[in-house]
């Protein structure tokens, strides 16, 4: 291989790099299309969907809480504190959807819609805390 080829395959490699808030902009888009994919269909079909969309919701937002808890994390205090709070209700009401209550498909419904607003705030640009990715790393 070139010098020539080596470096273009670095050049590359540098530009598929995505930031971190990118990463986190993917991962809710995925997971927030994988909870509305199940809430189209009626909870007795899809009940097996539904638990793994919400686990995998689970699991975002415990690292989401857990990298807001940080020291380190560069985020203003005020929305460190509105996320958390986000954080402590998505994560109580899974329990909830899951063990089938009254009001699972509106609980299921709301989950739905803090994550496409997250999303939205990603996808947003000139916000002026820099990004934080989900681990404390910058």
């Amino acid at each position: 291989m070139t010098i020539a080829h080596s470096a273009q395959a670095i050049y590359a490699q540098a530009r598929s790099v995505r930031t971190p808030r990118e990463i986190e902009r993917e991962l809710f888009a995925l997971i927030t299309a994988r909870m509305r994919q199940a809430r189209a269909k009626p909870a007795a079909w899809s009940m097996p969907e539904r638990a793994a969309a919400l686990d995998q919701n689970r699991r975002l937002w415990e690292a989401l809480a857990l990298d807001l808890a940080l020291p380190n994390n560069q985020l203003p205090l005020a929305l460190r504190g509105q996320l958390l709070s986000l954080a402590r209700f998505v994560l109580l009401s899974i329990p909830k959807i899951l063990q089938g209550g009254p009001d699972q498909d509106e609980l299921f419904d709301a989950l739905i819609d803090i994550n496409a607003a997250i999303l939205r705030g990603l996808s947003e640009t000139g916000i002026s805390a820099p990004p934080r990715a989900v681990g404390g790393q910058a």
